[in-house]
């Protein structure tokens, strides 16, 4: 496998260029995977904010609902009352 100084040198520049674009692009790829983990990560952040915040919101109607029943109970049927004689 002989080959003149020239063509090894050539080869040689080849490869270089390849690596630094490989490098290049992998670079570029990390960053774009750092910046998807951040997305995600705040879009959970926020999820879990709405579910709190949607859970105390039912809680709260639950409460007012209780206390509504607490206050205002349901009548009782007319048949349940003892009829005075």
């Amino acid at each position: 496998m002989g080959g003149t100084m020239g063509e090894i040198q050539s080869a040689l520049q080849q490869v270089q260029f390849n690596l630094s674009q490989l490098l290049n692009h992998q670079q570029q790829i990390f960053s774009r995977l750092e910046s998807l983990e951040n997305n995600a990560s705040q879009q959970l952040n926020n999820l879990s904010q709405q579910v709190a915040s949607t859970n105390q919101a039912f809680r709260l109607m639950h409460q007012k609902e209780t206390k509504s029943l607490e206050f205002n109970p349901p009548p009782l049927p007319e048949s349940n009352y003892p009829t005075p004689e």
